[in-house]
């Protein structure tokens, strides 16, 4: 039976990667090493470069998944509950502008 899904911690990723290139097993193995399934082995194997950046850069080393950017959820917040405190009333449409302005923003910023 395949084994549940396991978050791994970045300290971990790197690890497996490490192991990978060391004992240079298939992807099967190494997931039977570390007792994930093979995708996930696969997965880590794959993006190896992104997981040195991450590890580089100094990044949490236990965190095990990626938040999301929250800028333009506070951005959206804040408009929304100053429109309300105006007694604004809110309609779909204005949403969706207010919507699509917050994202040529986020665009800006890339």
């Amino acid at each position: 039976m395949m084994p549940s899904k396991k978050l791994l911690s970045l300290r971990k990723k790197l690890e497996v990667v490490n192991v990978s290139e060391k004992e240079h097993l298939s992807v099967r193995k190494l997931a039977e090493k570390i007792n994930t399934g093979k995708t996930q082995a696969a997965e880590i194997v794959k993006n190896k470069d992104n997981i040195r950046l991450q590890w580089e850069s100094g990044d949490n080393v236990n965190q095990k998944r990626v938040p999301l950017k929250t800028d333009g959820l506070q951005i959206d917040n804040a408009w929304f509950s100053r429109a309300r405190s105006q007694n604004i009333p809110i309609s779909g449409s204005l949403v969706k502008a207010k919507a699509h302005e917050i994202a040529q923003k986020l665009r800006d910023k890339f």
